[in-house]
């Protein structure tokens, strides 16, 4: 009986799983008709819908953030080809389209230099992910450890192998740190208002450092009643209202 009503419950599941998946793809494939038919204000509606917090979708957030821009809706647009260059960083078209809105962004900030390391394991770890990264450190650490013991313990000449092997396998567990870090800290977010005052502390009456324009990413730092503290691409500290800004 409880076998039964188990099984039931997982067809139930299943089929619930199957429908919505069946939604999700038709209103997919609706709003991509709205697109193409440059109808783009339903499109973004549609695709706005389907959003969740717990379900990321790379196809959605793309063609959303193309929706919002062709609205010239800078902030969302660079907002969500960001949150899609989470789920794929090395997509040609979402790269490419993502450096024309940035070149449409006002703030003309430098960036502050970054360490070579730094920029190069964010770089190579970006390629897969963390989950990805350990998987290929623990199949080479074993790989490697076996052969360790079949070298040492069964005198059979593979020494050229393990070592390699114990070294990729360490290689590619520091690049799965390094992703998961990269993926987690700090937060970022996008501004999504036309322009913003960025102050030396949480108030309004403070000193002005700079005006920040609509889809400047920035780090947030710290959260203060109503005002968020960033970091600007140039290391520049500072304070700005949270309804102006969107996090990733």
């Amino acid at each position: 009986m409880y076998r039964r009503s188990l099984y039931m419950v997982l067809l139930f599941c299943l089929i619930g799983l199957t429908t919505f998946a069946d939604s999700f793809q038709t209103d997919m494939e609706k709003a991509g008709q709205f697109y193409e038919n440059q109808k783009f204000e339903e499109a973004k509606n549609i695709y706005s819908s389907l959003l969740s917090d717990e379900f990321g979708n790379f196809e959605l957030y793309y063609n959303l953030a193309s929706s919002h821009a062709q609205l010239n809706e800078l902030g969302s647009a660079i907002y969500y080809y960001e949150k899609a260059t989470q789920l794929n960083a090395n997509h040609t078209d979402l790269k490419h389209n993502l450096a024309l809105l940035y070149g449409k962004q006002k703030n003309d900030i430098d960036k502050f230099p970054e360490f070579l390391l730094i920029g190069w394991l964010k770089n190579i770890s970006s390629i897969l992910s963390s989950n990805i990264w350990w998987i290929l450190s623990i199949l080479s650490l074993w790989a490697g450890a076996a052969l360790l013991y079949i070298f040492y313990f069964q005198n059979n000449n593979k020494k050229r192998f393990w070592i390699p092997l114990l070294v990729a396998g360490l290689l590619f567990g520091l690049l799965a740190i390094s992703s998961a870090w990269f993926k987690n800290n700090p937060e970022e977010a996008i501004l999504m208002l036309n322009e913003s005052k960025l102050h030396l502390s949480p108030s309004s009456n403070s000193k002005e450092l700079n005006i920040l324009y609509e889809g400047l990413k920035v780090e947030l730092l710290d959260e203060v009643d109503d005002w968020a503290e960033v970091r600007l691409s140039d290391g520049t500290d500072g304070w700005i209202l949270k309804n102006a800004i969107k996090v990733l």
